[in-house]
């Protein structure tokens, strides 16, 4: 898996909040319904999401952050997610 070299301002905050609803197995029309916008406003979040990070896939991000809350898990006190997403390729 590529990922193209992001500053941390790289995601905006909402676009934060999708890639972690995503990543954690929640469906386009459930995010939309908890966020309060549309189904196809979120759909282009992903879509700019996986561009942003050079990820394919939303399997692909699904792993991104499965790893990292296993890491997180195993290892207690590490970086929230959102940070870990801002500076995972750097």
């Amino acid at each position: 898996m590529t990922a193209h070299v992001f500053t941390q301002s790289s995601l905006s905050r909402r676009e934060r909040q999708v890639a972690l609803r995503i990543g954690r197995g929640a469906r386009v029309s459930e995010i939309a319904a908890d966020l309060r916008l549309s189904v196809k406003t979120v759909a282009t979040y992903r879509q700019r999401i996986l561009e942003k990070l050079g990820l394919r896939t939303t399997a692909q991000l699904m792993l991104l952050v499965l790893r990292h809350d296993a890491a997180r898990t195993l290892q207690p006190g590490r970086r929230p997610l959102e940070v870990f997403l801002r500076e995972w390729a750097s």
